[in-house]
């Protein structure tokens, strides 16, 4: 996924596929909402994989229980 000088790491990108409702649900959400979520998760994938993994946990439990925005 790339917007305008905006892409997902892939393996980010693979974790919100794997679930359909996920990936389905994460689409509902304005596209500016997905870049500052997904782009939370990338610093810290960059900084520390603990807090990457923690993120992006988080954001499919959220959308998969929940499909709510939050942060």
């Amino acid at each position: 996924m790339s917007e305008k000088g905006f892409n997902i790491d892939i393996d980010i990108l693979e974790a919100l596929k794997k679930d359909e409702m996920v990936w389905a649900n994460f689409h509902k959400f304005p596209s500016l909402y997905q870049r500052v979520r997904i782009d939370t998760i990338q610093i810290k994938k960059r900084k520390i994989l603990n807090y990457f993994k923690k993120r992006l946990e988080k954001l499919n439990l959220k959308i998969q229980r929940k499909v709510i925005m939050y942060g």
